[in-house]
């Protein structure tokens, strides 16, 4: 079925009306120049940190110098979560003021104006200089400095430039993307957000570089390094991922970037995005048996540089470090972040093709099988991640859903283009206009950008399946480009509830607002038998209750103290979702050329020059 589209978008929208209209802007902005230089502008104050990073120190110690400016109080906070992590963290906890001191050393007066922030009585000195510790995480290696829980700002000073120190005790040093001078001890950075946003790896470092697209790439390793870890087959990843990206954006918005990996010991890992850098952990034993297991989170992070970082709602940036900054985009910031990680492995030829469709069928897996997946938008799932959800409120991620919605929209768009135009395009079209005019986007924006593009309407796309929670239409889409989308959806029983498997199974930290607490169950309950079978982990919970069938009741045994009670617990009912997507052979050659578009980034992006720039 072929859909019908408008042709055109808002005459305001067509990037011919864009680029006149960044051009009176540019104009303004160099009008606003010349006066600023006609009128003497001076240059900003600055603030200067010193930090000392030695082994066997968990309490870091900090000093921080502020320009007074003329004021007589001067107000310093520190912020209550970090870009890229959308909750608030306990940073607060961690830091401790040892004392306000004017240039000559001699102690003002300071009192904690709330929870993070304190006022400095500076008496009339031009500066003021806060000493204060912060308490880290780290090992015998070393460990991370988290710009938002370790450095203080004044908060009407949060565009000043920051210079900070590092006195760093032999055999450790540190890596950073923030800009090195010729001090090689001294960094600096144009502003607290930048400042900030710059995460410091420290401890014994083992570093390496690659030179492409005109730019040093840096790839340091701390922690747990075994001997037998494939280094080569680990940097060849990195770096095809890195010239995949910069060739699909057509854009390299910074002059240096830093790869600062930590490995440890257990599994998993896990990234955070940041504008030159990402800090990433990964598993060293998954590592050392599998070369190609930090390749997804490496290219979700790479690929962040844009999208969210730059290309970015208009509330992320300037940050408002004690608030919630809440917008319903994080669906398009995280989960086609994560559709142009899986493209960035295909492409760059780390993955076979296959892989892109299997993890198109994965990701349906999930999503479908979401307690939320009919009752929660793309966009309320964004907004409300801040809030503390109960443990039986319906739920999706906007990571899985917005990665569907990537897909699910550059199919639409090649399709309705005859393969001409993608979302690749309209990443690049958001790029130029937003990105590089250091500007965000707002609530419509997204729509009117593909439209803008592609000249087609989407408006029924964010309407139906954005903003609203119309089942998403997978076997639809997924046959322009020749793929066999079949889901397999049934009803299945699972236990309401979570255990620790620290000694013997124990009910973990239950809500008092759930449906098992109401039931009897509470927190610390030793779990004894579920309908008769013993209980020995998580599978034997999960399949006590699947296998219970359709009984409204599941028995319980537990032992509470010196008791064993026998409870009646009602399952949580979930769908269960398995979902395929095969290529098929009798493809039609249009449903071909869309596939092979969306597998090796047809058409390409225009080529430019890689002259040096950015950041």
């Amino acid at each position: 079925m072929r859909l019908a589209f408008a042709q055109g978008g808002p005459p305001s929208w067509r990037p011919a009306s864009l680029a006149a209209g960044v051009l009176r802007l540019l104009a303004a902005r160099l009008v606003l120049g010349v006066l600023a230089g006609a009128l003497g502008a001076s240059e900003p104050p600055t603030v200067d940190y010193t930090i000392r990073l030695a082994p066997e120190q968990p309490v870091l110690p900090v000093r921080a110098v502020f320009p007074a400016q003329g004021q007589a109080r001067l107000t310093v906070g520190l912020p209550r979560w970090r870009p890229g992590s959308y909750r608030f963290q306990p940073y607060r906890e961690r830091v401790e003021i040892e004392g306000a001191f004017a240039p000559d050393g001699a102690p003002l007066s300071w009192t904690r104006l709330h929870e993070g922030a304190w006022e400095v009585q500076t008496a009339g000195h031009p500066k003021v200089e806060l000493r204060y510790r912060v308490t880290l995480n780290q090992d015998e290696r070393g460990g991370l400095l988290d710009g938002p829980g370790t450095w203080l700002y004044a908060t009407l000073g949060k565009s000043w430039p920051c210079r900070v120190r590092f006195e760093v005790e032999a055999p450790w040093s540190i890596a950073s993307g923030l800009d090195p001078t010729s001090d090689p001890q001294l960094f600096e950075a144009r502003d607290y957000d930048t400042f900030a946003d710059c995460p410091v790896l420290f401890g014994e470092l083992e570093r390496h570089v690659f030179e492409t697209h005109g730019a040093a790439h840096h790839v340091v390793f701390r922690g747990n390094l075994p001997k037998e870890l494939d280094r080569a087959e680990v940097l060849d990843g990195v770096q095809r991922i890195v010239r995949t990206q910069l060739e699909l954006m057509q854009d390299r918005p910074y002059r240096h970037y830093w790869f600062l990996y930590t490995l440890g010991g257990g599994a998993g890992g896990g990234g955070l995005e940041h504008l030159n850098s990402t800090n990433i952990t990964l598993s060293a034993p998954q590592l050392v048996q599998n070369p190609r297991a930090g390749d997804d989170v490496t290219a979700h992070e790479f690929f962040h540089l844009w999208n969210v970082k730059r290309v970015r709602p208009e509330v992320l940036g300037p940050f408002d470090y004690q608030r919630d900054n809440r917008t319903r985009a994080l669906w398009f910031c995280e989960g086609v972040t994560s559709y142009y990680a899986t493209l960035s492995l295909v492409r760059s030829g780390l993955r076979e093709p296959r892989h892109l469709w299997r993890t198109f069928a994965n990701e349906i897996t999930q999503q479908e099988s979401a307690s939320g997946a009919l009752e929660v938008s793309a966009e309320d799932a964004s907004w409300e991640v801040w809030d503390a959800a109960g443990p039986d409120d319906p739920r999706i991620n906007y990571y899985v859903k917005g990665q569907l919605l990537g897909f699910l929209l550059d199919l639409r768009i090649r399709h309705e283009t005859g393969n001409t135009r993608s979302l690749d395009d309209v990443l690049r079209f958001l790029n130029t206009y937003y990105a590089r005019e250091g500007s965000g986007y707002g609530e419509a924006d997204l729509r009117r950008a593909v439209d803008a593009v592609t000249g087609l309407d989407s408006r029924d796309f964010f309407d139906r399946y954005v903003a609203g929670t119309v089942p998403l239409p997978y076997a639809e889409y997924a046959r322009f480009a020749g793929i066999d989308v079949e889901l397999t959806v049934k009803e299945v029983h699972r236990p309401p509830f979570a255990i620790d498997l620290s000694e013997q199974p124990a009910v973990r930290e239950l809500d008092r607002r759930s449906q098992a607490y109401a039931d009897g169950l509470r927190s610390g309950d030793l779990l004894l038998a579920v309908e008769g079978q013993p209980m020995k982990g998580t599978q034997e919970l999960r399949d006590a209750f699947e296998n219970a069938g359709t009984v409204e009741r599941v028995a319980v045994k537990v032992r509470r103290g010196s008791r064993e009670l026998d409870l009646s617990i009602r399952p949580r009912v979930q769908r269960s979702v398995r979902a395929t997507a095969t290529p098929r052979a009798d493809a039609s050659d249009a449903e071909k050329a869309v596939r092979e578009g969306l597998e090796r980034g047809l058409p390409a992006a225009p080529r430019r020059s890689w002259a040096p720039g950015g950041r």
